[in-house]
């Protein structure tokens, strides 16, 4: 089964790779040049550079036979040009569905920021070295907060950052993570809290003044909405993703 589609208030982004992926047919091995995501805001990412096109995965290992987009940890991103994305939202949730190739590095799945800054970002991460997932968040100072599991390579994992306006929370295939504060404070700063001068959306890396921190993984669906949600709102989403991808999600 494929699962329904969850909740769709305050759905910000909502990027699902059997949908708006391409204007022409695409078939398993080929590079991905856009992806729009499929709610009302219609987002479109794109790459116009050949070798930073991730690749189109129909049925990869993992996914219960669903498609996915494996990028490569070297150079592979998908790039929306827009300034100030989400500069009202000061709580949010995003989920996400990939599974690693690697665990030593830093790995952005979203991220927001500015080519002419090192600061005034925001970053969604599957991972850090030491292999936790988490958000990192610049307007100034960085503050970064992760979680308690250990993200393995080779498996499929669902995952869920949140911000209530004043803290982050993380759960892992629906276990609730203890939050560790790696640096600055567990502020809970979402996109709107991020000073006013971005000017890009990336998926598979976090762009300042240069692209760095990409992702080496296989990423099949990303959600994000611009409040929080309540438990049950979450594990509507969280069920519905364990359904889709045949994972799992502990309510």
């Amino acid at each position: 089964s494929k699962g329904t589609d969850p909740t769709t208030t305050n759905l910000q982004g909502h990027w699902k790779f059997d949908d708006g992926i391409q204007s022409t047919t695409i078939t398993d091995g080929d590079p991905v040049t856009q992806w729009q995501s499929k709610e009302g805001s219609r987002h479109l990412f794109t790459q116009e550079t050949t070798s930073q096109r991730p690749i189109y995965r129909s049925a990869p290992t993992g996914f219960n036979s669903q498609p996915a987009i494996d990028f490569d940890g070297t150079d592979d991103v998908l790039k929306l040009v827009l300034a100030d994305f989400q500069s009202t939202a000061t709580a949010g949730v995003f989920f996400a569905v990939f599974r690693t190739d690697v665990t030593a590095t830093h790995q952005k799945i979203l991220g927001s920021g500015d080519e002419a800054l090192a600061t005034n970002a925001i970053g969604l991460k599957a991972q850090r070295t030491g292999g936790t997932v988490g958000v990192q968040h610049n307007d100034g100072t960085w503050d970064q907060v992760e979680g308690s599991t250990t993200i393995g390579s080779a498996t499929t994992y669902i995952i869920m950052i949140a911000s209530s306006g004043s803290a982050y929370r993380i759960r892992v295939n629906g276990n609730d993570e203890t939050e560790n504060v790696i640096s600055g404070t567990n502020s809970g700063d979402w996109f709107g809290d991020t000073a006013d001068v971005r000017d890009n959306v990336t998926l598979g890396c976090l762009e300042r003044t240069s692209q760095s921190e990409f992702l080496n993984a296989r990423l099949a669906e990303v959600i994000l909405y611009s409040e929080d949600k309540s438990t049950a709102n979450e594990n509507q989403v969280g069920e519905y993703l364990a359904t889709r991808y045949g994972g799992t999600w502990t309510t």
